[in-house]
């Protein structure tokens, strides 16, 4: 396992114990974030190998400003793509597969994305999966999460 921040629910119990705000404290940890001011923002994975340890995602947090944004993924790394439609790409876990998530689409092999509403700008972790597949079939899973403020 990557030495990153990836258990919102521990992240969120050290933020509200010290009163850092959850994007000062990745940042603090080392873990890479991004926030999402633009109506669309894109985000790079690169596979090393098919397994948690060997995904890696532009950043383990990406937040988001309050309104409408699109979020997208791309596959930089040749013989791994998205699962065919209809099954997982990005896919937001519960409880977070809110009303604030809505039309995960796969554009093609490499590219997928979701639209995030985030209407109240509420402060809130939404933890989603990357699920890419390798030349052989075999889904590679990942966990990090959006940060809905």
């Amino acid at each position: 396992m990557r030495k990153t921040a990836r258990s919102s629910g521990l992240a969120a119990a050290v933020i509200l114990a010290f009163g850092m705000p959850l994007e000062a404290f990745a940042s603090h940890l080392g873990t890479k974030s991004a926030t999402c001011r633009l109506k669309e923002c894109t985000y790079a994975i690169t596979v090393e190998s098919c397994d948690a340890e060997g995904i890696h995602p532009d950043y383990e947090y990406i937040f988001v400003d309050k309104g409408a944004h699109v979020l997208k993924w791309v596959i930089i790394t040749p013989g791994y793509k998205f699962p065919p439609q209809g099954t997982s790409g990005i896919k937001f876990t519960k409880p977070a597969g809110p009303a604030e998530i809505s039309g995960a689409t796969r554009i093609s092999d490499t590219e997928f994305s979701v639209k995030d509403s985030n209407p109240q700008g509420k402060k809130k972790v939404l933890k989603y999966d990357i699920d890419i597949v390798n030349g052989a079939g075999t889904h590679c899973v990942y966990d990090p999460s959006v940060v809905n403020e």
